[in-house]
């Protein structure tokens, strides 16, 4: 009977056990995937890499290739890889190693090539779960580049005062043209087009051009320019001064290009020969040191609002150099140069194109002191108009005036106490999502081409009555600045007059 009596017992708890299992199974979600995600350039942004991009974003032949993702939710069982074809054909799956776990978010990264220039990569992220559930990202491509630069060079043309210099690359099929000209007797012009297919700039003709079998010399009335025709090189030498300026030749970076040989050219670049003792100055505003001799410069437009270092939001394409020369590097794209920071006998500066087979490098060398060669740089970039009497005053300005009567107790401060104040910069008058509503204003939303009338507007109490804020500003001698915010700030919520653009 007790033997008996154990066994019922196991019984019930084999089927209590049982039972038990079968209710966590039916209570125990199914684990699934939800996405995967890749974005090659990530926002685009110089100093803000995301850790779900393409890198190097812009890959070179010879480059391996980090494809970086995510998954989400974070579960066992997962599994991302890339599937890509190179030039049309299907290479072999290339799976991804996870790297890290974030919140939500596992993070992985597959490593590709290196490739040949010339080569398309066409490539597709995929991730699953214990084999089910496949989700994709893509597809994605990127075309590889390379260097190629000026070899050689011959004369080819003189007239109307540009000098054309026929050119041949170390390797690819281009067929590079060189221009040269002088907008002034100290400033040579220099522009490079890797394909050939561009027109030049012209600039004064009282020039003279002596040719041997290895130079080509060009001579103004303060400025003389030699050409190496094979392998090229140029020496810049001053002749008020009698002192060399500058020269390259020999470096391996001087007139070149990116590109993946067929119609494509992504960068531009040229580079220079510097004794250490040659100090750079300039590239607009900058906080880190006057002489930049020794870093790389950005020319990159970056508000960080404070301990900026390197970074800054006027950013300038020009030095001035110790040795009596100043350099203009003519582009709106982005460019960076090197002041013998890689290498520590020379600079260079390179710039982003706009990707097409005409893309040029342009710059200008301009000799002299530097008042001299700021003069000329403003003659060539535009000089700014004279400021009105006003600017020149004292602005009042403080962040923490969010409202019209701070702003109006300001002013009678300023009047009581005899301060000559021209100018009253409001710095939170907007709504961040606009910023270009006054920011407790209601209205009826518009589309982004219709414009709003005052009329069109009810004022809250921060701001009851702009129109008699601004006319009591006027009255009492001063102008009003309102702090703008060319942007369009992300927000976690909607705003229906942002998102009507």
């Amino acid at each position: 009977m007790l033997f008996k009596g154990k066994e019922s017992l196991m019984k019930k708890l084999v089927q209590v056990m049982i039972a038990f299992v079968l209710c966590v199974s039916f209570l125990t979600p199914v684990l699934a995937i939800d996405g995967v995600w890749h974005n090659p350039y990530g926002i685009d942004d110089l100093y803000e890499v995301q850790p779900t991009e393409r890198y190097p974003r812009d890959p070179i032949a010879g480059e391996t290739v980090y494809i970086k993702g995510t998954t989400w939710p974070v579960e066992y069982g997962q599994s991302v890889w890339v599937s890509y074809t190179r030039n049309g054909v299907l290479q072999q799956n290339v799976g991804a190693e996870w790297t890290y776990n974030d919140g939500n978010n596992s993070y992985w990264q597959a490593s590709i090539g290196p490739f040949a220039k010339g080569d398309v990569i066409t490539y597709t992220v995929y991730a699953n779960q214990n084999g089910q559930n496949t989700k994709s990202a893509g597809p994605f491509s990127f075309s590889v580049t390379d260097w190629e630069r000026v070899q050689t060079t011959t004369l080819t043309s003189s007239n109307n005062g540009v000098i054309v210099l026929n050119a041949e690359a170390n390797t690819g099929t281009f067929s590079p043209k060189v221009g040269i000209s002088f907008p002034t007797a100290n400033t040579i012009h220099v522009q490079l087009s890797p394909r050939g297919n561009s027109n030049f700039e012209s600039g004064i003709s009282n020039y003279e051009i002596n040719e041997t079998a290895s130079n080509i010399t060009i001579t103004t009335s303060a400025l003389q320019v030699t050409i190496s025709k094979s392998p090229y090189s140029i020496t810049v030498y001053d002749l008020i001064n009698n002192r060399q300026l500058t020269n390259n030749g020999g470096l391996g970076s001087e007139l070149s290009w990116l590109t993946d040989g067929d119609n494509l050219v992504t960068k531009v670049r040229d580079s220079y020969s510097s004794p250490e003792t040659e100090q750079f100055f300039g590239f607009g505003e900058r906080y880190n040191n006057n002489s930049q001799r020794g870093t790389i410069v950005d020319t990159y437009v970056y508000n960080q609002y404070q301990n900026q270092g390197s970074r800054t939001y006027l950013a300038v394409p020009f030095f001035y150099s110790n040795r009596g020369y100043g350099i203009f590097l003519d582009t709106t794209c982005y460019s960076k140069f090197d002041m013998a920071s890689t290498t520590a006998m020379q600079y260079s500066f390179c710039a982003d194109t706009d990707g097409s087979a005409n893309s040029m490098l342009d710059y200008y060398i301009i000799a002299g002191k530097p008042i001299d060669v700021i003069n000329e740089y403003s003659n060539l970039t535009g000089k700014p108009q004279e400021i009105p009497k006003w600017a020149f005053g004292l602005w009042m300005s403080a962040n923490e005036w969010d409202r019209q009567s701070e702003v109006l107790n300001a002013i009678n401060n300023a009047n009581s106490n005899g301060i000559p104040a021209t100018a009253v910069v409001l710095e939170q008058w907007s709504d961040e999502n606009t910023f270009y509503i006054f920011n407790d204003s209601t209205y009826t939303t518009k589309p982004g081409n219709e414009a709003f009338a005052y009329s069109d507007f009810t004022f809250g109490t921060k701001w009851p009555d702009p129109r008699s804020m601004a006319d009591s500003i006027h009255s009492n001698g001063m102008k009003l600045i309102l702090w703008q915010v060319p942007v369009l700030k992300y927000t976690e919520y909607n705003w229906e007059q942002k998102d009507n653009y």
